[in-house]
């Protein structure tokens, strides 16, 4: 994955994989509680890989308007082309 993003030095574990494509699969904006049941891990590692993939562009968070409560998480430009490139990679077999 490294030589996705040359230059960056962005490793992700198996788990920030899991979620970005999960929060990039073209569904609707999902709640941190709802995608950590989803993947089946508690909600603070949730939390955790939410916070290191916000800080690197690759999901963005914010307040659910309805509920204030609840944090949706939303795709980014960033994760957007990280996850076409890593499709490109993975379809050329050549990653």
């Amino acid at each position: 994955m490294r030589a996705l993003i040359p230059g960056r030095g962005w490793d992700l574990t198996l788990r920030q994989l899991a979620v970005v494509l999960l929060v990039h699969d073209g569904g609707a904006p999902r709640t941190c509680c709802a995608l950590a049941e989803r993947l089946a891990i508690p909600r603070p590692a949730m939390t955790r890989a939410l916070h290191r993939l916000a800080a690197l562009g690759l999901v963005r968070r914010a307040t659910d308007p309805v509920c204030r409560r609840r944090v949706l998480v939303r795709p980014t430009t960033r994760g957007r082309a990280f996850v076409g490139a890593l499709r490109r990679c993975l379809a050329r077999d050549a990653c």
